[in-house]
């Protein structure tokens, strides 16, 4: 609570002492209030308002204001001309009365003074009840010894004093803990024209019932008027919160219980006792409907509103999943397109390396210049197709244990002449973070997208762009347009931009292929960005809205161990082989890796499926080694090797694919991809005969045999990971 906070916690001697005064003070008013109503003994009331004043002060703002109460409550009996010893146990009564009321509220019943639940009505009851019940006693017991009790029952003014605590709890406790916590805000209130309604027909209402003396008139219908308030008083805890519901039950009370004293209304009629006891029951009722009704309507207001919010969530949620399923279902298409174009890529570059080495040096040079742009066009294709890989998350990665601030670093050095020099750049990555298990290049590819995407949103504007990251523990709650699949800790990467930002139709496509919002953009950026993410286990998420920016999160799985990249030992490799079997279902790739392995091969087998290659590997005729296409009909690579090393054959085998995936790290064994140069088959063959021919090489290789060619053809040594 505010109050607990600032004079409990942090308020000074002087704030305390003030407000200590000023609760004696308006103790002592609203306590000779509380004595006009007097009429059975000068020190008991059927409605006690300082009751609900001291026991609402030391829950809203601490129980160190108790003194507060003892000075007021002393000051009360001292100008009424009660003994000072009496005074004193009378004024520790009231003072003990508040506190057990706050101890219990505060300490014991998480008691919440907003009046949200039916819950906290009923508990403010009861330790009402129960703290009243300790002043009487004392208040009562302390009158007898004192003897000022003269000839009236002493358990009539405990029963007096009792009602009269407590009635001066109910009534107006509540509408202090409403002022203070309560719903709804008092400016939304009263703007509301139904506020006003309700208000005018409660005071109408309460003085039409309790305008009459008893006998006049029109004293005949006062009594059926006493209903109206009841009326409002339900209107007000239906539709008013509970502000509105305690502010028109006060309103009510106070009308009975002032105009009773008077002698107006139905229940002045009766005698002294029974009319001020049939007003407190009046007036208190009135209070306790208010404040139970309006509690349970605005706990039903609170399910309500957590129930809507559940529902939110759950919709967002399935919103979430349908992208990210829409995103997986364009990755399988991307993914197939990639591999079936590959094929055809390599037919094209195996067949324009033949014609280069077999056409003489003496024919026109214009033909040997017209086959550049072939190669060229060929490498960028296949570029293209390494990108919708990535996109679909499929293309598997040559995971090592990377440090997230040298990553940054580097992308950094990389765009920054790319970025416009008025673009700022500011790192918050510390050094120590955990590292990530991820591809270098992979890594890269993200930050300087990311990167390159913040520059080109701020432009040639003046701007800046944040790069934070942090590690965070759980992603259970972590929400965003791809979704973590890997658990246990993750590393987030945020880059933020400062430039125009997105409206909600743009960000719902910057993460879909080809899509751009340039005048000349590639398209496939971000889209790579997420299917990479999703290829390594992780997540990433966007924001952004029109003047505030744009905000990439990307979630990277830790690393559950150091790894130690450590270069190949290089091995030589033989010259010439001996018998190669080849599996390939493509026959224009078929004999563009033929003609390949013939320069390195004495004798080169073919067959069009895995079945055929399991049984050609099977029989009399040994091989030195196999190059196998990992998707054929009937068997695919894979299943030929696990086959193969089932039954103990440890003939060495690589891989060619046109779309990598997971499995083939799963499996240990050497993998090329598609489409590649004569040069680098003939490499990454020689690797995985060296590796086996090895002695004591391990059965499953590191990392060089799996990207021995495909790295080297790229201009990259062979590493290996050891954990």
């Amino acid at each position: 609570m505010v109050g607990d906070v600032t004079l409990r916690k942090g308020a000074s001697p002087a704030s305390v002492g003030a407000a200590i005064v000023v609760l004696a003070v308006v103790y002592l008013a609203s306590g000779r209030l509380g004595l006009e109503l007097a009429h059975y003994q000068t020190n008991a009331t059927l409605i006690w308002p300082p009751t609900g004043l001291s026991i609402a002060a030391l829950v809203l703002f601490g129980r160190r204001l108790w003194p507060g109460v003892f000075l007021g409550a002393a000051a009360v009996n001292f100008l009424i001309g009660t003994p000072v010893w009496a005074a004193l146990g009378i004024s520790a009564g009231n003072t003990l009365e508040a506190v057990v009321a706050s101890l219990i509220l505060t300490r014991w019943l998480r008691f919440d003074p907003a009046l949200a639940r039916a819950r906290d009505v009923l508990v403010f009851g009861g330790a009402a009840a129960f703290a009243s019940a300790i002043s009487a006693t004392v208040g009562a017991a302390t009158l007898l010894l004192a003897g000022s009790l003269a000839d009236r029952d002493p358990w009539v003014v405990w029963v007096i004093w009792w009602l009269g605590d407590m009635g001066g709890a109910l009534l107006v406790a509540p509408l202090i803990f409403v002022f203070a916590k309560g719903g709804p805000k008092w400016r939304a209130l009263t703007a509301r024209k139904e506020t006003w309604v309700v208000l005018s027909l409660t005071l109408v209402g309460s003085f039409a019932a309790f305008a009459a003396r008893p006998g006049d008139d029109s004293s005949q219908w006062a009594l059926p008027a006493v209903f109206l308030p009841f009326i409002c008083v339900v209107w007000a805890g239906l539709r008013l919160g509970p502000r509105g519901a305690v502010g028109t039950a006060a309103a009510a009370a106070t009308i009975t219980v002032v105009r009773t004293g008077a002698g107006f209304g139905p229940f002045a009629g009766t005698s002294p006792d029974a009319a001020m006891l049939l007003s407190w029951a009046y007036a208190t009722s009135i209070g306790a409907v208010a404040a139970i009704l309006a509690g349970a309507i605005a706990e039903r207001d609170t399910a309500e509103a957590a129930r809507k919010a559940e529902e939110d969530q759950r919709r967002a949620l399935e919103k979430q999943v349908a992208h990210a399923e829409e995103l997986e279902r364009l990755g399988l298409l991307a993914g197939g397109i990639a591999h079936d174009f590959n094929n055809l890529l390599m037919a094209v570059q195996g067949n324009v390396e033949v014609l280069r080495r077999s056409i003489p040096e003496a024919v026109d040079p214009m033909v040997l210049e017209s086959m550049s742009p072939i190669g060229v066009a060929t490498k960028r294709a296949a570029q293209l197709c390494r990108q919708l890989l990535d996109f679909s998350g499929r293309r598997s990665p040559n995971a090592e244990s990377l440090s997230v601030a040298e990553s940054v670093s580097e992308a950094i050095s990389l765009v920054r002449g790319s970025i416009p020099r008025r673009v700022t750049i500011e790192v918050d990555v510390p050094m120590g973070l955990p590292r990530v298990d991820a591809d270098a290049g992979q890594v890269n590819q993200i930050l300087m997208n990311l990167l390159l995407n913040a520059g080109d949103a701020i432009a040639s504007d003046a701007g800046a762009i944040r790069i934070v990251a942090r590690v965070i523990d759980e992603t259970a709650p972590w929400s965003g347009d791809v979704l973590p699949t890997s658990t246990g800790p993750h590393v987030e990467l945020v880059v933020v931009d400062d430039g125009p930002g997105m409206d909600e139709a743009t960000r719902r496509r910057v993460f879909e292929p080809f899509f751009s919002t340039k005048d000349q953009g590639r398209g496939l950026g971000l889209a790579s960005v997420a299917g990479i993410v999703r290829g390594h286990g992780g997540a990433v998420r966007v924001r952004s809205a029109p003047g505030e920016g744009t905000e990439f999160a990307v979630l990277m799985p830790v690393s559950e161990c150091e790894s130690i990249i450590e270069r190949e030992n290089a091995r030589e490799a033989p010259a010439v082989l001996g018998r190669v079997l080849l599996a390939e279902d493509d026959a224009a790739v078929r004999r563009v890796v033929e003609r390949a392995l013939q320069d390195i091969a004495a004798d080169v087998t073919l067959v069009e499926d895995g079945r055929e290659a399991l049984e050609a590997l099977g029989g009399d005729t040994p091989f030195d080694a196999a190059v196998l296409d990992v998707d054929m009909p009937h068997l695919d690579g894979t299943q030929v090797v696990r086959a193969l090393r089932g039954r103990g054959d440890r003939l060495p085998i690589l891989l060619v694919t046109g779309r990598p995936s997971p499995r083939l790290i799963a499996l240990g064994e050497a993998y090329l991809e598609k489409p590649f140069s004569a040069a680098a088959l003939k490499d990454a063959l020689h690797e995985v005969v060296a590796a086996k021919a090895s002695p004591g090489s391990p059965s499953e290789p590191k990392i060089s045999p799996v990207v021995a060619g495909y790295l080297s053809a790229r201009g990259r040594q062979p590493e290996s990971k050891k954990a």
